[in-house]
């Protein structure tokens, strides 16, 4: 793989990070640090999993390094932020 498609990766990791955040607080499923709301059960065991890769990714330098290494000049902090904004409803009309 070359450094542009190294690139495309890098971005498309960062990019699918940012939606899975945004869809557990759409769901209520984690608080704004990633920390799991409810306990996890059964089937939903397996969402703890994901919140507990999207704390490391957002909260223990996982953006910073993929950011850093793809050579992206990226507004960390921005990112973080959007990415704790839950998805609004559309309106149908």
């Amino acid at each position: 793989m070359n450094g542009h498609g190294i690139g495309l990766l890098l971005a498309a990791i960062i990019e699918q990070a940012v939606h899975d955040r945004r869809l557990a607080v759409t769901h209520h499923l984690i608080d704004a640090e990633c920390r799991p709301l409810r306990p996890f059960r059964g089937k939903r065991k397996d969402r703890l999993e994901i919140t507990m890769s999207l704390r490391e990714f957002f909260y223990c330098g996982g953006l910073e390094v993929i950011s850093s290494e793809a050579g992206f000049n990226l507004p960390i902090q921005k990112i973080k932020e959007k990415s704790n904004e839950p998805f609004k409803r559309r309106e149908r009309k």
